[in-house]
């Protein structure tokens, strides 16, 4: 079975984490129809994912696991043995242990890099007929300069995900930062409905060397 389906199955855990299937077993029926997997079999996966077949395979040996299979998702004993076999594959010790030593590689990464941060933004200012289109743009280089706080930022992502590449990172806190700058450039606009802004005074380094600090990071203006 069951090289072709292993295969699947392994490198979406490569990309999206050893939790994933467990986690989103719709998302990963959807994957293996996708990627035009046996029918019958993507189905079989699906709902012994629903059953909590991860779970078990740590728990139990190949026997245990497939009479589980059979008796909860009413497969007969080959079908179960079968995914029982695979999920044993997939999640094997040798597996797992490369697994755990791969969890937050991309953040070990990350905290030795300096990275290129770009953002432009764009509001409009209105009053009583006045209008004024408002731009700014900012250019900066991010290092990590507080591992702790940096991790405690990204723990979310990282717990969903523990796979995520320092790319994958870099891009997350990207879209956070240009969201904050976005926010205080749309309050600066508004702030004054009476008078047009005066984008020379809009400090977005300002603003940039404040939310890196929060979340551990130092920044470099170009």
């Amino acid at each position: 079975m069951a090289g072709t389906m292993l295969e699947l199955l392994a490198g979406l855990v490569e990309r999206e984490g050893p939790e994933y299937p467990s986690r989103e077993p719709w998302k990963v029926y959807q994957y293996l129809q996708k990627n035009e997997a046996d029918p019958m079999q993507s189905r079989q996966v699906l709902i012994t994912l629903l059953a909590g077949a991860v779970g078990k395979t740590a728990e139990t040996d190949q026997e245990g696991l497939t009479r589980f299979l059979q008796k909860s998702c009413r497969l007969t004993k080959s079908a179960a043995g079968e995914m029982a076999e695979l999920y044993r594959q997939l999640y094997s010790p040798a597996q797992t242990e490369a697994w755990d030593a791969k969890r937050c590689e991309g953040f070990r990464e990350l905290c030795g890099m300096t990275w290129d941060f770009s953002w432009s933004g764009e509001a409009a200012w209105t009053y009583r007929g006045g209008h004024c289109d408002c731009e700014a743009e900012l250019q900066g280089k991010l290092e990590v300069e507080n591992p702790e706080l940096l991790e405690k930022f990204l723990s979310k992502a990282l717990e969903k995900n523990p796979f995520l590449t320092a790319g994958d990172l870099a891009d997350l806190i990207a879209k956070s930062l240009r969201d904050v700058l976005d926010r205080e450039m749309d309050e600066y606009v508004d702030e004054d409905h009476y008078y047009e802004p005066v984008m020379e005074d809009f400090d977005s380094a300002y603003y940039l060397q404040k939310e890196c600090e929060k979340i551990g990071l130092r920044v470099d203006p170009d």
